[in-house]
Order: C-alpha cells, then structure tokens, then sequence
C-alpha cells in the first residue's frame, strides 16, 4: 500500500499510541515522530516501556489505540522490510541449528540483496568494525553474551538499513566492545542514517544522541 499523500513521510511516526500487555496499559496515548538522520536515544527504568515502545513501532506489538506508520505507511500494511533493520534484546537461540558467526551475520540479509556485492561488502565492514573479523568461523553459541551482543548489531548493519531499531545494544558488552559500537554509530549518524537506540547504559551512546528521551508512566520526556 503506497504512503498516504496527506501523512508525513517520515522514517516512523506515532500518534496517539497506547500499548496494552496482560491488560495492563505499557504506554499511553504516545505521540513521536522519528525525522530522517535523527539518533534518538530511549532511555527510561527497567519495566517502564522502552523495548515496547520499539516493538510497537516494528508492529511486534499490537496498539491499543492510536496508529503507527512507518515512512508514512500503516505498520500492518507495510511491506518494504528492506529498509528496516533490527537488533533484539534477547539473541535467538542458535543451539539446534549451529551457524558460524559470519553465517548469522549474513542470516539478516533479504532478497535479490543476498548475493549483491555490495552487501557483501556491508556485512564484511560491519564484522570488521565490530571487532568480530577474527570469529567469523567460529560457532555463535560458542561466543560470549557480548560477543554474541554484536553479533546482532552486526547483522542489523549489515541490512544497509535506512531505519535502524537496537534494543540494547550494549547490555554485556566489555568496554572495547561499546567504543566500537560507538564508532560505527557515529559514522552511521554522520552519513544520515536514521537510528533508535533503546539503553540503561546511555553512556556509550549519549554523545551521539540528536535527542534523547526517557520513557515514564505520565508518557515521554525529553532530556
């Protein structure tokens, strides 16, 4: 379904969104818009929303009220998944089915996009990047929580994404580990890729923020 001519097209909009788990309202009646080249930074306490927040605007989570759209489509009728990556909380678990590091990073790649060499060339900068070169033949469950932690950034940046979801990105990760995390950010804040960071450790990530907010029961705060 094509954008409606009359709604913004911007990367991710909300209005109006209240998000209802177990009965219980997570968020309520949020209105955001996410403009092109913002790095916005969701901070906010354990249990206050946040990782609902982003799910919300992936549509993993159904709203209550109110609408979200994704470059100015409905997120149910939204069907250019390409231009969207995202990096969970929680890591799959790769047990059953034994990949290498380099076969899960390359796992988040979609279509005719696969074999196109310049993703190939995407996912190659974010291993290397990402400190993980060395480990690329190495089993994903052999890895470390933070190993494995950017491995999901890894593969989310390899999508060559113009809307980019973490959801902690660095729960886990060693001190090494967060400043390249940061490096890559910030080229990718540089080169105008949009980006949403949901955090409890803002400090590896604060300085590359466009705008921060933190996620409260009234609804949202700038800061």
């Amino acid at each position: 379904m094509p954008a409606d001519e009359a709604y913004p097209v911007t990367p991710c909009t909300l209005q109006g969104v209240t998000v209802t788990l177990g009965g219980v309202p997570v968020l309520r009646h949020l209105d955001l818009a996410i403009p092109d080249g913002d790095f916005l930074v969701v901070l906010g306490a354990n249990g206050s929303g946040k990782s609902t927040l982003l799910r919300a605007c992936l549509g993993l989570v159904p709203v209550t009220t109110g609408e979200v759209r994704l470059f100015g489509t409905q997120v149910a009728s939204f069907r250019q998944w390409s231009r969207i990556a995202y990096a969970p909380q929680q890591f799959p678990d790769c047990r059953a089915i034994p990949v290498s590091v380099s076969e899960f990073i390359a796992s988040g790649q979609t279509g005719p996009s696969i074999v196109g060499r310049r993703n190939r060339a995407a996912l190659q900068h974010a291993t290397v990047a990402l400190g993980l070169w060395d480990l690329r033949r190495r089993a994903i469950g052999e890895l470390s929580g933070g190993q494995q932690r950017r491995c999901l950034v890894a593969r989310a940046l390899g999508r060559m994404s113009d809307l980019l979801f973490l959801d902690e990105p660095t729960a886990g990760v060693d001190e090494e580990g967060q400043h390249l995390l940061a490096a890559v950010l910030r080229s990718r804040r540089d080169e105008g890729g949009t980006t949403v960071v949901v955090t409890h450790e803002h400090n590896a990530v604060s300085d590359l923020a466009t705008r921060c907010l933190v996620v409260e029961p009234t609804g949202l705060r700038y800061c």
